[in-house]
C-alpha cells in the first residue's frame, strides 16, 4: 500500500471528539505543527494517512465525519475541491461524502463549542 497523505484537515474542536472518532474508526493520521505567524487557540492541523485509491479508507473516513455531524447540530465540515469551490457536508450520506472527499484537498471541521471556549477563556 502507498501511504501518503490523502487528505488536510483544520479542526476547531476544543474537545477533540474528531480526532478520537478517528482512533476508534483505525483511521491513521498525524498532526502536523502550527504555522506560528497563525495565533488561533485550540485549533489543530492534521493529515488523514492512507491510500487515496482505496476506496474503502474514503468510506471510512466519511463515516467518521458523517458520525460526526449527526452527534451535535452546531457542527460544520467543509469540503475544499480540486477546483477551489466549497461543498458543506451536513445532512448527506456516508456515500455521498465519500464521493465528495475524492475530488477534496481540504476539510474545515468546526464546532461551535470552539466559539463558546474562546469566550470562556478570554473571560478569564
Amino acid at each position: 500500500m502507498n501511504k501518503n497523505t490523502i487528505l488536510a484537515i483544520d479542526a476547531f474542536d476544543p474537545e477533540e471528539t474528531l480526532v478520537a472518532l478517528f482512533e476508534s474508526k483505525g483511521i491513521e493520521y498525524k498532526f502536523r505543527a502550527k504555522n506560528p505567524a497563525i495565533k488561533i487557540a485550540k485549533d489543530r492541523s492534521l493529515d488523514v494517512i492512507g491510500d487515496a485509491s482505496d476506496a474503502s479508507q474514503l468510506m471510512t473516513l466519511a463515516s467518521a465525519f458523517v458520525a460526526w455531524l449527526e452527534a451535535n447540530s452546531d457542527r460544520k465540515i467543509q469540503a475544499q475541491m480540486n477546483d477551489c469551490t466549497i461543498i458543506y457536508l451536513e445532512g448527506l450520506s456516508v456515500e455521498g461524502v465519500a464521493s465528495i472527499l475524492k475530488n477534496t484537498i481540504k476539510v474545515i471541521a468546526f464546532d461551535l463549542e470552539y466559539n463558546n471556549s474562546i469566550g470562556r477563556a478570554n473571560k478569564l
